[in-house]
């Protein structure tokens, strides 16, 4: 037989199926070290490094060499690859922003599917990257990301990915290898930012951009395109 809603019911489905107690143990070898004050649940490699006040949850997964400053966040479901950096404040698959209505009320949508992370990744101070709702949040080797970047729920990010200090990418935005946000820069949702693209500081991304090109403005288009405009609003404006 049919639903009433079938979103909620497969809200309902997944949150029963989630709510189970964890029965993995901690695993912190010998040449891990652990801050008196760190919290670990979960899994670490070897050589990694978790400093004062951090939390790694269980059924998390923090691979050989990484290195976790103060006050770091791992939550359940989230997988860290090998000599990643955390600044301090980083906060990995926490619950996305997400929610539906239903009998009238706005319900929070639950994330459940956690982050994969690549090798060789850092992430700058008070960095956010959310937790996917059934597949995961993915992103690839060597990306670096500046201080206040956030990253939302189910983003799929390649490999050599700069973003500079609060830029942010909203649900699920797909991003080719190379590319490059500059300070403040921003996507909307269910966008895919081609390879190589480049995008230039406090930038509004409303449409898709294709591989290597340089988009600037809101709402962002080809760099040179915003130049002509630029100049043509300011000699209107002289007149």
């Amino acid at each position: 037989c049919g639903v009433e809603n079938p979103y909620h019911a497969m809200v309902q489905f997944l949150e029963h199926f989630a709510n189970t107690v964890s029965q993995s143990k901690p695993h912190i070898p010998a040449s891990a070290k652990v801050h008196p004050s760190a919290v670990v649940e979960g899994c670490l490699g070897e050589n990694v490094v978790v400093g004062p006040g951090c939390v790694v949850m269980a059924d998390s997964e923090v691979g050989d060499g990484s290195v976790l400053e103060a006050n770091v966040t791992i939550y359940s479901n989230v997988k860290v690859g090998r000599e990643c950096v955390f600044q301090a404040g980083s906060v990995v698959g926490s619950r996305g922003y997400g929610f539906y209505m239903y009998a009238g009320e706005r319900r929070m949508v639950p994330h459940l599917a956690g982050v994969v992370i690549g090798d060789g990744c850092s992430f700058g101070a008070n960095s956010v990257v959310a937790a996917g709702f059934i597949t995961p949040t993915k992103i690839g080797n060597h990306c670096h990301f500046d201080s206040f970047v956030q990253i939302a729920h189910n983003c799929c990010l390649g490999d050599n990915i700069m973003m500079a200090s609060q830029s942010g990418l909203a649900g699920s935005v797909t991003v080719g290898d190379n590319v490059e946000l500059a300070g403040g820069a921003q996507s909307a949702g269910h966008l895919t930012i081609g390879s190589g693209a480049k995008v230039a500081a406090k930038a509004g991304i409303t449409k898709n951009i294709p591989e290597n090109a340089v988009y600037a403005g809101f709402p962002a288009e080809d760099i040179a395109v915003w130049r002509r405009s630029v100049v043509r609003l300011r000699q209107m404006g002289k007149k």
